[in-house]
């Protein structure tokens, strides 16, 4: 025979178990958290350093999980391939500290800053502090498809006395 007091550990402990699984399945595509010092680039396997100029992809694998990936350059993150159609690419934006979806962002190219990986590329939420670090570091401002075609062409990096901003 069950005690009534056996019975509401029983259910406490049921609701504990599940309230604890709900919360830990994150089936959104939203950008990881980014751990300097701690996660690794997806790309070139180099530790996360600087988050300014960080980028992520989420993505449901065929198993229905979300997946994500962290890279140390945003200009690395422009030459990836998805590996599926359930995704979305995330930036840091440099100007606001926060992740916004990348086809959103302003992207910089400069060779004049120094990035993780030397890309040169630099993400902004606003335009008018991208046109600004544009004008400061002598680059050009770029929608998100023309950052990946150049990106896809070969056609970013940096000066041999690039700076890191």
């Amino acid at each position: 025979m069950i005690t009534h007091r056996r019975a509401l550990f029983f259910t406490a402990a049921l609701c504990a178990v599940n309230t604890v699984g709900g919360c830990s399945r994150d089936d959104t595509l939203s950008p990881p958290q980014a751990r300097p010092g701690v996660d690794a680039c997806a790309a070139c396997g180099m530790m996360l350093a600087d988050t300014r100029f960080a980028a992520a992809l989420a993505f449901r694998d065929d198993a229905g999980a979300v997946q994500r990936r962290i890279y140390d350059d945003a200009g690395e993150m422009l030459a990836v391939d998805p590996p599926t159609t359930e995704h979305v690419f995330f930036v840091m934006a440099f100007d606001a500290g926060v992740w916004i979806p990348a086809a959103d962002a302003i992207y910089v190219h400069a060779r004049s800053v120094m990035t993780p990986m030397a890309t040169g590329v630099t993400t902004f939420a606003d335009r008018a502090a991208a046109e600004a670090f544009t004008r400061e570091h002598n680059g050009v401002v770029l929608a998100y498809t023309d950052a990946r075609a150049r990106a896809a062409a070969g056609a970013l990096g940096v000066d041999s006395d690039a700076r890191t901003p």
